[in-house]
């Protein structure tokens, strides 16, 4: 059975990862396995930080 502990991120790592895709001209998903998040995590990141 899952769990229903949520880990938290703090927003300077959620701003690092964002930008670590721009630079890195590598894929959301790609970057999201290198540092042992979700995809579905790091396109949500993105995604906010393209509206504000």
């Amino acid at each position: 059975m899952g769990s229903n502990y949520t880990k938290r991120y703090s927003d300077k790592f959620k701003r690092d990862a964002v930008a670590l895709v721009a630079s890195s001209g590598g894929t959301v998903t790609c970057v999201a396995r290198k540092l042992g998040i979700s995809s579905q995590g790091e396109f949500n990141w993105s995604m906010q930080h393209r509206l504000v």
